[in-house]
């Protein structure tokens, strides 16, 4: 795993440039480092008597980007209540598959637990809450389509049960009509595979990046933009749908 890297900190604040497969807190059944633990020791390596940080939002184990921890009680209250309040704006980048018509919308939906599915919820599910995302069409491919999408309710597995009850789903994404992972072999026309060897995915975990949060300071109300660069992984399936999958009106 690529070392997690510290994108912002000050003695209230934390941003994480969160990998892929660092779930944000220790899940019950492994004894896998979180997200968290990763943080306080960070911090612990430049002051031993570094507090511990505190939760205040969560991303997906399989997705990567900016993740936030409240250093202090001060500012763990206000940016509770910043996200609580929808104050705080997060926008992501997906890869999905389809390419929408339209440039943007917004999803309002219903999203509640799936009882057939523990842990994964559906539109209309069971204790249902109101959703509301939008979107941007960044980019189009022939099949696929990159997005900018911007949650504004904090609901479980919202992005990726929105996108694909819109019917464009996260390029990889099993649970929610995704693929399993992309491979080269599936966009480059003529692909010859090597022999005695098996093809490595371009990427093969959610095609759901954290680009970027920006708040108002929990303490001073500065105005903050935190980002995460493009991680290698996604960043090669950018470059392989660019080069195979353009548009003709593109090229």
């Amino acid at each position: 795993m690529i070392r997690p890297a510290l994108l912002f900190r000050d003695p209230h604040l934390v941003a994480l440039d969160k990998p892929p497969g660092l779930a944000s807190i220790r899940e019950r059944w492994t004894d896998d480092d979180s997200a968290l633990v990763v943080v306080w020791r960070l911090l612990r390596e430049a002051d031993p008597e570094a507090p511990r940080p505190r939760v205040v939002h969560r991303i997906d184990k399989e997705t990567s980007g900016v993740l936030l921890f409240a250093v202090s009680r001060e500012a763990a209250r206000a940016l509770s209540r910043g996200f609580r309040d929808r104050e705080i704006e997060k926008t992501y980048l997906a890869l999905v598959k389809g390419t929408p018509p339209e440039e943007q919308g917004e999803i309002e939906v219903d999203l509640g637990e799936d009882p057939s599915r523990p842990g994964f919820v559906k539109v209309g599910g069971r204790r249902g809450r109101r959703s509301v995302t939008e979107w941007r069409r960044a980019e189009s491919f022939r099949g696929y389509a990159l997005l900018e999408v911007r949650p504004r309710t904090g609901r479980t597995h919202q992005i990726r049960a929105s996108l694909s009850h819109l019917g464009y789903p996260l390029l990889v994404d099993p649970a929610y009509g995704g693929d399993e992972e992309l491979l080269l072999s599936r966009l480059k026309p003529g692909y010859k595979k090597k022999r005695d060897r098996p093809e490595r995915p371009l990427l093969a975990r959610l095609s759901l990046h954290a680009r970027e949060v920006r708040l108002a300071h929990p303490v001073t109300g500065e105005e903050l933009v935190i980002a995460s660069p493009v991680p290698k992984d996604f960043g090669l399936a950018l470059k392989y749908l660019r080069k195979y999958r353009a548009l003709e009106n593109d090229r």
